[in-house]
C-alpha cells in the first residue's frame, strides 16, 4: 500500500540548497519535480527510464554534462526503434517517482530512432497518446500549494493536459479539457471550479496555485486565465501524473513540478526560469 505523504510536510528540509543555482536549489521542498533537464544540483540519478519496442528492454537515461536530457545515450540504447518512458524519477528528493508498468501507458520519447522534440524550443519532449502514470507515495492535499507544468498542445479538439490527479475523477489540481468539454481550465481540490477557457493550440508554461484563504489562481505563459475561485479541501489523495480517472493525457509534457505550502510567492522568478530554458 502506498505511503500517504502531506505536501505541507513533505519531507521539508531535505533537498536544501547546496550552492547550486539550478531551479530546485534557489526553491527546494518541491513535493514532486519530473523533468527532461536537471532541476537540482543534489539529484544524482537520471531523469527517466526507457523501454525499447524492440525486446522491451529497459534502460535508465541519464543527463549529459549540461544536465540536458544524454539523447546520445538514449539512441544508443533505443536504436532505429522506438522509445517510451516507463519512469519519471522524482527529482525533489522524495523519490516520489512515477511509474506506468503497462506499454499502454508509457509516453513516447524516441519514434523510430529518432528524439522526440519540441517544435519550437527544439529540446526534448514526451509525447502523450492517452497515457497515465502512477505515484509511487499518495500526496494528500492542504490548503496552500504551487504547480507549474511546461506542455504542449498540439490539437484543441482532442487534447486533454492533466497535471498531478488521481485515480477517481477528483481532487485534481488541473484538466485543460478538449473542445467536447468547452476548452475548459477546470479544477476540483474540494468541488468543481473552472478558470475559463481557451481553444489555443501550442506551447505553454501553465502554473497554478492556491492561497491559504482557499483562493486558486491559474496562469498560461503568465497570463491570468479566468477568475479566482475558491476551494477549501485537504486531505484528500493525489496519486496519478497525467490522468484523472479514467481521463488520461493527450499532448506532450517536459517538465511538471510540485511545491508546497506557499512557494507561488516565488511563482515571477519560477515562471521566469522555466521560460528562460524553454523559449
Amino acid at each position: 500500500m502506498p505511503m500517504q505523504i502531506s505536501i505541507s510536510n513533505a519531507i521539508k528540509g531535505q533537498v536544501m540548497a547546496s550552492g547550486g543555482n539550478l531551479l530546485l536549489d534557489l526553491y527546494p521542498n518541491a513535493a514532486l519535480a519530473y523533468s527532461l533537464r536537471r532541476l537540482s544540483s543534489s539529484f544524482s540519478g537520471s531523469p527517466i527510464r526507457v523501454r525499447r519496442s524492440s525486446d522491451n528492454s529497459e534502460q535508465d537515461i541519464p543527463f549529459d554534462g549540461s544536465g540536458d536530457l544524454d539523447t546520445a545515450n538514449l539512441l544508443a540504447f533505443v536504436g532505429s526503434n522506438d522509445g517510451f518512458i516507463c519512469d519519471w524519477y522524482d527529482q525533489s528528493g522524495n523519490s516520489n517517482n512515477a511509474f506506468a508498468n503497462s506499454a499502454a501507458n508509457q509516453a513516447k520519447i524516441v519514434s523510430s530512432g529518432v528524439v522526440e522534440t519540441d517544435n519550437t524550443n527544439g529540446k526534448p519532449t514526451s509525447v502523450w497518446a492517452s497515457d497515465k502514470y502512477d505515484l509511487t507515495n499518495n500526496v494528500l492535499t492542504t490548503i496552500e500549494y504551487y504547480n507549474i507544468v511546461k506542455i504542449r498542445r498540439p490539437n484543441r479538439t482532442t487534447n486533454t493536459i492533466i497535471t498531478i490527479a488521481a485515480n477517481t475523477t477528483s481532487p485534481r489540481i488541473l484538466t485543460w479539457s478538449p473542445s467536447g468539454s468547452g476548452n475548459a481550465y477546470v479544477s476540483n481540490m474540494d468541488s468543481q471550479v473552472t478558470f475559463g477557457s481557451s481553444v489555443l493550440q501550442s506551447g505553454y508554461i501553465l502554473d497554478t496555485y492556491r492561497q491559504a484563504d482557499g483562493e486558486m489562481f491559474l496562469f498560461r505563459n503568465n497570463a491570468q486565465q479566468g477568475g479566482t475561485p475558491n476551494t477549501t479541501n485537504v486531505g484528500s489523495t493525489l496519486n496519478r501524473f497525467g490522468s484523472r480517472g479514467a481521463q488520461f493525457t493527450t499532448g506532450e509534457y517536459q517538465e511538471c513540478i510540485l511545491w508546497n505550502d506557499n512557494t507561488y510567492n516565488d511563482r515571477a522568478a519560477i515562471y521566469d526560469d522555466l521560460d528562460t530554458y524553454y523559449q
